[in-house]
């Protein structure tokens, strides 16, 4: 048989309701935790984008909580 291994998709489930139900829960978790987290990153870099445009990279990461070398990042400025 010649089947492209990426026409397809192989989800395997236990038998057990109980123990196929936490792993859904877990995947959706998971899932939401990863799509909170880009729209944290997003976050982060527009604000890092809005606060070096009055303040010092340094400064702006001090009131973010997050280190200069992260606000360099999204918002690269010779402050």
């Amino acid at each position: 048989m010649d089947i492209d291994e990426g026409s397809f998709e192989l989800v395997m489930r236990p038998a057990d309701a109980a123990m196929a139900a936490a792993i859904i829960e877990a995947e959706r978790t998971r899932e939401e935790a990863e799509q909170a987290a880009a729209r944290a990153r997003k976050a982060l870099a527009a604000a890092a984008r809005e606060l070096t445009k009055k303040v010092t990279v340094r400064d702006a990461g001090a009131m973010l909580h997050v280190s200069h070398q992260q606000i360099a990042k999204p918002a690269p400025k010779g402050s």
